[in-house]
């Protein structure tokens, strides 16, 4: 079995080693592994990084590919398009977070029972000293189906494996805009008809590092991506992603500026998440966020 591992960067040659590092320290003897750095137009010495990396291991391919800038959904049309990922299981790894250490075999051992075509874990959220967990789905719910796969706000691309097929069938992502991670994640889910859940934290995602998207500022271009995005997700029934957005107090305030709202087309669903999750956005939505949805109906 191999594994295909995407690497998105752009100027992170200070973290990036640390996630590439944590497939080469963590991988299973028995597993091949390629990994696929795309930079997309990055202007500091990423390049020179990957260069010292790749004269270092010898147990894993890995190769560094450079193109311009396009941002987040460009690099995954890019792997898609040039027919990059040749391992029967595709993952994709931001290059200023890393895998837990066990990740990677917790994988292989359910990808080899050959019954799912996505296999999620949950992960840790790090800001500055704090680390807290983030449920993907709840915690005793393991084969996900149906509209439910969908229906987590938690969607970031992290500990995520998707099979080959699955990955080649997504859609195109938009280019020159952020946020397409939520609807890599969305549409993934959507195509997969097996996925299992492995309620355990199969990575680290650092929230607000300097140059994560989660830290340019709300300038009006962003906002209107923002607003898309929601609307996107919305439209491919996936508006609990959406919902969480709203979280966000800038975003909100915008939100509030311009006399916005969402029309959704059914309810909330929140059976899937775990049960403090599904009680603070049942209360969020209720008592709060409610005043930002139209039903349809």
């Amino acid at each position: 079995m191999k594994l295909s591992v995407i690497i998105p960067t752009y100027n992170c040659a200070s973290f990036i080693e640390k996630a590439i590092n944590s497939i080469v320290k963590n991988r299973p003897n028995d597993l091949e592994i390629e990994v696929l750095i795309i930079d997309d137009g990055s202007i500091d010495n990423t390049n020179k990084v990957i260069k010292k990396i790749q004269d270092q291991i010898n147990n894993l391919t890995l190769q560094y590919f450079y193109k311009s800038n396009g941002n987040w959904g460009s690099v995954i049309n890019y792997v898609r398009n040039n027919k990059l990922a040749k391992g029967e299981w595709v993952t994709v790894l931001d290059s200023d977070d890393i895998f837990s250490k066990k990740t990677i075999s917790i994988f292989q051992k359910y990808a080899q029972k050959q019954r799912y075509d996505a296999i999620i874990f949950d992960y840790y959220k790090c800001w500055k000293k704090f680390l807290w967990k983030i449920p993907t789905y709840a915690r005793f719910r393991k084969e996900i189906k149906g509209e439910l796969k969908k229906q987590t706000p938690f969607c970031i691309p992290l500990a995520k494996f998707f099979k080959n097929e699955v990955f080649y069938q997504l859609p195109k992502l938009r280019e020159n805009v952020g946020f397409q991670d939520a609807i890599y994640t969305m549409h993934a889910l959507q195509i997969a008809n097996n996925v299992f859940h492995v309620s355990k934290a199969g990575g680290y995602y650092f929230f607000k590092r300097v140059g994560n998207s989660m830290s340019i500022p709300w300038h009006s271009s962003r906002f209107d991506i923002e607003v898309q995005i929601c609307k996107d997700l919305i439209e491919n029934n996936a508006q609990e992603i959406a919902l969480v957005h709203l979280l966000r107090l800038k975003f909100r305030n915008l939100v509030d500026d311009k006399k916005i709202k969402f029309t959704v087309k059914r309810d909330f669903c929140f059976s899937g998440f775990s049960w403090y999750s599904r009680l603070i956005l049942s209360l969020m939505y209720n008592f709060w966020l409610k005043r930002y949805f139209n039903s349809s109906e």
